[in-house]
């Protein structure tokens, strides 16, 4: 029901359809509502929930958030999921490039999950702004190795 998808705008929501006929008959209506049907690599199933789960982690751990928001969009057959926080953000450049570690470990291993996935990784984040991570992934285009094959910009 497309009216209850409304309602919930801004919330993830899978929907499991019994019928093809329903992505056929209803493609092109369906699509105008951002729904679209298209099937997502093995390497994006495992990778993407890993990555959203080191940014919550990273939040959990460093940002001193009072809140966080994610959202999840599908739109032309790619997904987009953002995250942001409202706590005492942080320089990135030198988070990914210090010596010392473990700093921004996280930070490395989330652009090296998303580069396995040929998708785009953006941090956000400046000291006392809060931090956003984007994370864009294009959805059944196969490449090499089975591995979806995405925007190629870093």
């Amino acid at each position: 029901p497309l009216k209850e998808q409304e309602m919930l705008a801004g919330v993830a929501v899978d929907a499991v359809f019994d019928s093809v006929s329903v992505a056929t008959t209803f493609k092109k209506k369906l699509e105008e509502y951002g729904i679209i049907f298209c099937s997502m690599s093995e390497a994006v199933r495992e990778h993407l929930p890993r990555i959203v789960g080191e940014g919550l982690t990273n939040i959990a751990r460093h940002a001193h958030a009072r809140n966080c928001d994610i959202g999840i969009k599908f739109k032309n057959k790619a997904i987009r999921v953002n995250i942001r926080d409202d706590g005492q953000g942080f320089d990135v450049e030198e988070a990914i490039t210090s010596r010392d570690r473990p700093r921004g470990l996280g930070l490395i291993g989330m652009k090296e999950r998303v580069s396995t996935i040929n998708g785009q990784l953006d941090i956000l984040s400046s000291p006392g702004a809060g931090t956003e991570i984007i994370i864009e992934i294009q959805l059944n285009q196969e490449g090499a190795n089975g591995k979806d094959k995405g925007p190629h910009r870093r």
